[in-house]
């Protein structure tokens, strides 16, 4: 009986359904060998033979063998099993010692296909493609002894291998200042007589797309990476567990993370200065502070690491404020921070009290040794007169390196900042290389401090690679003494300043207690 609406089914669609059920149980059984492939059970549909074969010849420690047969499975099957597939071949050649073909098989790879596992076994093969036959670790140098209780880092090699891979965002909002770095970083590989050779990837302005360079470098086979530059970018190779090739990072994880073995932190932390300021403050005999800072990320980081280093100095920040930057009347927050609103209330209350007018002069609190402010020179132009006007001109003030565009300035007269030495030596090697470079290096002129991050950068690459970088010793470079914590953390200590007469005069280094 026909049913309305309905056809019977004649032999076109017997043999449509015929191949719409063949095509289904040839992607079961595809799916079934990969998955049979890895699980060491055996398949007996003859439609997973591309796999077995490869898992067989596995057993068999055939390595040349399954690397051929993963690799003809890479081209039979559905792409969505490609990169597990070539991945797979490309570690069987390893074995088999074959390391072109491992490297032919690795570029072949498409991008941004890797999961974080495999992006792990990729990272591993890469390693054991640079170093088979796993060379000794380098001695440290005898003249970078480690301070007491530090430990030397196990050096990695003095190969130059696949060189360095340099991953910058080299579009979007940062890639003036990667290209400044960048800069940095090449010229003094330039100045080294371009001993390694250097490879500059795009890490674009996400961390997908810093992963994705983070992978081709690995598939080119760098020795060691540089970068990223971006906080989140770091944060998702660090992700990716201990990496295969050290990494030296231009941005550090959150203070709760922890960050693997042979991942490396280096920047221009904001915290390095307000550190700096307190060990400064302390050492000039203050322990009590108020604070005012940015609305923002920024300038509570700088706040947190202002007050957390005092605390421990046996000091703290008392009070702290914000602001607008931009802003031009700043008195209402300045008063609050100096408590003159509490000596308005108490003048107030007297003359409640005795029903007529008396002499009354404004009293700011007594119970702090100095002012702390971050701001950029505008903004700072703005803000240190009017501390000045109510009533703060006894109290020392420490700033950020933030306040200082590589000039005197009459109107901060009296700020102390701590800078790197880049930017305040005026005589010695840096200074003298400062000179050399800022004559060809526009960037060492419009953007000295990132320029300079760059040189350093270079610098700590070239230490890693010979294992010459110990926790606890600090190395004079050009963005401060550098000097690695355990964790792998790079910390910067700095140079301290004053405004004075128009100039800018250099103060003794601050001695930690």
């Amino acid at each position: 009986m026909r049913v309305p609406g309905r056809r019977d089914a004649t032999d076109a669609d017997v043999h449509t359904l015929t191949r719409m059920n063949i095509r289904i149980r040839f992607r079961r059984a595809a799916l079934l060998a990969v998955l049979l492939a890895f699980s060491g059970v055996a398949s007996a549909d003859p439609l997973s033979a591309p796999g077995a074969a490869a898992r067989q010849a596995l057993q068999r420690g055939d390595y040349a063998e399954a690397s051929r047969a993963f690799e003809a499975a890479a081209r039979d099957f559905p792409s969505s099993f490609t990169p597990e597939f070539l991945l797979s071949a490309a570690e069987a050649a390893q074995k088999a010692g074959d390391a072109p073909r491992a490297q032919r098989l690795i570029r072949q790879i498409p991008d941004n296909s890797l999961d974080a596992g495999q992006l792990t076994r990729l990272q591993a093969l890469n390693a054991a493609l640079a170093s088979p036959a796993a060379p000794a670790p380098a001695a440290a140098p005898e003249a970078v002894a480690p301070a007491a209780g530090t430990v030397a880092l196990p050096g990695i090699g003095t190969a130059t291998g696949g060189g360095i891979a340099l991953l910058l965002p080299l579009n979007g909002p940062l890639a003036t200042s990667a290209g400044a770095l960048r800069d940095g970083f090449v010229a003094a590989d330039t100045r080294n007589g371009s001993h390694h050779a250097v490879r500059v990837y795009d890490s674009g302005d996400s961390a997908d797309a810093a992963l994705a360079a983070y992978q081709q470098a690995l598939r080119d086979g760098a020795q060691l990476v540089v970068g990223p530059l971006r906080k989140d970018a770091v944060a998702a190779i660090a992700a990716l567990g201990q990496p295969a090739v050290p990494v030296l990072a231009l941005n550090y994880l959150d203070d709760t993370a922890k960050a693997p073995f042979h991942l490396f932190q280096y920047g221009l932390a904001p915290e390095d200065e307000a550190r700096a300021a307190a060990e400064r403050a302390v050492a000039d005999g203050g322990k009590r502070a108020i604070a005012l800072v940015p609305r923002s990320e920024w300038g509570e980081r700088v706040l947190a690491a202002l007050d957390k280093r005092l605390r421990d100095l046996g000091g703290a920040v008392l009070k702290s404020a914000r602001y607008a930057p931009g802003d031009t009347d700043y008195g209402k927050t300045i008063q609050d921070l100096l408590n003159l609103d509490a000596s308005d209330a108490r003048h107030k209350a007297l003359t409640g009290i005795l029903g007529e007018k008396t002499e009354f002069e404004q009293r700011r609190r007594d119970d702090i040794d100095f002012i702390f402010f971050a701001a950029r020179p505008s903004d700072a132009r703005m803000i240190w007169p009017q501390f000045r006007y109510y009533r703060a001109t006894g109290l020392p003030v420490y700033a950020t390196s933030l306040v200082y565009d590589g000039g005197g300035d009459n109107e901060l007269n009296g700020v102390r900042f701590c800078d790197m030495p880049w930017m305040l030596q005026n005589d010695g090697a840096v200074a003298t290389l400062r000179t050399e470079l800022a004559a060809s290096q526009p960037a060492a002129k419009s953007q000295p401090r990132l320029f300079a991050m760059g040189l350093d950068a270079y610098a700590l690459s070239t230490m890693l690679l010979a294992g010459q970088v110990q926790t606890g010793t600090i190395y004079p470079a050009a963005t401060g003494g550098l000097r690695m914590a355990p964790d792998g953390a790079i910390a910067r200590t700095l140079s301290c300043a004053q405004f004075r007469d128009g100039g800018v005069r250099s103060l003794d280094p601050a001695a930690t207690p």
